[in-house]
């Protein structure tokens, strides 16, 4: 295969993106879970937290994550180890820091408040720094980071250094430490951008090796109007190199010109190209299904998100004028903001099993099987999540960390099955879009 020939293959109407995962990582069936408490400015679950369950989620099946003010003895018995990420600086009650104190589990602390801990008696941290070079003791070699890391340097506890970063002041300091009694503590302040290293982290605390490699590429926003004989080549190109490749498929192309639909039915040919590779072992996934929110075109909109007032889906048809959500802040509590948007979640529930029955229903019918689904954009609420695995029991690509927001997402490197998916494994998107053109 010449180079023209490979990117006019990647500039084609649907896009490849590659996903590396190490053979050992394989999210654990155990049932011996993994406790996140986290401490966090309103008690509710942060961007970072939701990275973190994501993370821990390869480790352990049965992940739980809870605020530090709902943290009770009995939560304490029923894990096996307890993560704690202390986003924001707080003076931890009495009764919580006791259950921690006490606890016989191994403690892997990540950000702050952690020297309140018993395990971590004596812990001095330094002024948060954002620093472009770390050196890694295992490693035994110096670490670039292209967008930087802020970090907190340790002193004062007993134990070994994991890694180290160089000072403003040209002092060498460390800042992730492991105990004489082997509890764990991360100088990591945020892990939206540093969540690599911390999962690396996880690795050595719960003694797992790296294992070998396993790389797989997904062929993305295949739709009705897409090339099927560009398709067709680069499928059996991979097929034919072993190359373990995903069918992302748009059962519907939403024409924003005038609204009409093209429907995969209406394409025989396509429908025939994607046939003959799912025998070759290419496994069709749900990629939405229409890819596409009011006329947005397909490929280019948002389908289970609102992006244009960036909120949830307000209404069952995507024509009906949407409504502006007001935010959490405006109601005096919480369960009057719960009785706000009651009506509004089961309209949500309503549109997307609509969608997700409609894209499964068109492709099964035409002796497609999908196997797994990916948001379009990665973009999704956590109920839409929720009810996303009532119908797959795995998910591709990147994860929306915000109820809030599309534009916070992120996906750790292992395959995982966190909290927030409700049981669903993820299969992360690791190294992203490949543009040879």
């Amino acid at each position: 295969m010449n180079s023209k020939w490979i990117r006019l293959l990647l500039s084609a109407l649907f896009m490849i993106s590659a996903v590396y995962v190490p053979l050992t990582a394989e999210a654990k069936d155990k049932k011996d879970g993994i406790l996140i408490i986290y401490t966090s400015t309103d008690g509710k679950e942060t961007a970072e937290v939701k990275m973190l369950d994501l993370t821990a989620g390869h480790f352990s099946s049965a992940v739980t994550v809870k605020s530090d003010g709902d943290i009770t003895a009995a939560d304490l018995k029923k894990n096996r180890c307890v993560i704690y990420y202390g986003v924001t600086k707080k003076k931890l009650s009495t009764s919580f820091v006791s259950l921690i104190s006490s606890m016989p589990q191994q403690l892997i602390s990540i950000g702050y408040n952690a020297g309140q801990f018993r395990q971590f008696a004596g812990l001095s941290l330094t002024e948060k720094e954002t620093v472009y070079r770390i050196y890694g003791k295992k490693e035994k070699t110096d670490m670039p980071l292209e967008k930087g890391m802020s970090v907190l340097g340790v002193s004062g506890v007993k134990g070994k250094s994991l890694y180290t970063y160089r000072s403003g002041d040209g002092s060498t300091r460390p800042f992730m430490w492991k105990t004489a009694r082997s509890d764990y503590y991360f100088g990591v302040t945020s892990l939206l951008n540093d969540s690599f290293l911390t999962a690396k982290a996880l690795r050595s605390a719960f003694g797992e090796s790296a294992g070998g490699t396993l790389l797989y590429l997904r062929l993305e926003d295949i739709s009705p109007m897409s090339d099927e004989r560009l398709l067709y080549e680069a499928g059996a190109y991979l097929h034919k190199r072993h190359i373990p490749f995903i069918l992302a498929v748009i059962p519907v192309y939403l024409n924003p010109e005038n609204g009409e639909k093209v429907y995969l039915a209406d394409k025989p040919k396509m429908v025939s190209v994607l046939k003959k590779l799912q025998q070759m072992g290419g496994s069709i996934i749900v990629h939405g299904y229409t890819h596409a929110y009011r006329y947005s075109e397909t490929g280019e909109g948002f389908e289970f998100w609102d992006a244009k007032a960036d909120q949830p889906i307000t209404s069952e048809n995507a024509d009906d004028t949407p409504v502006k959500l007001e935010k959490e802040q405006d109601f005096p509590n919480e369960k009057a903001y719960r009785a706000y948007v009651k009506p509004f979640r089961e309209k949500e529930n309503i549109y997307t099993r609509t969608k997700l029955d409609q894209a499964i229903d068109d492709l099964t019918e035409l002796g497609l099987y999908p196997l797994s689904f990916e948001a379009p954009h990665y973009t999704m609420s956590e109920e839409g999540y929720k009810i996303a695995s009532s119908y797959f029991s795995s998910i591709f690509g990147q994860v929306q960390l915000s109820g809030t927001t599309w534009k916070t997402s992120g996906a750790p490197p292992f395959v995982s099955k966190p909290a927030m998916l409700d049981g669903m494994t993820l299969y992360p998107e690791t190294i992203g879009y490949a543009d040879n053109s």
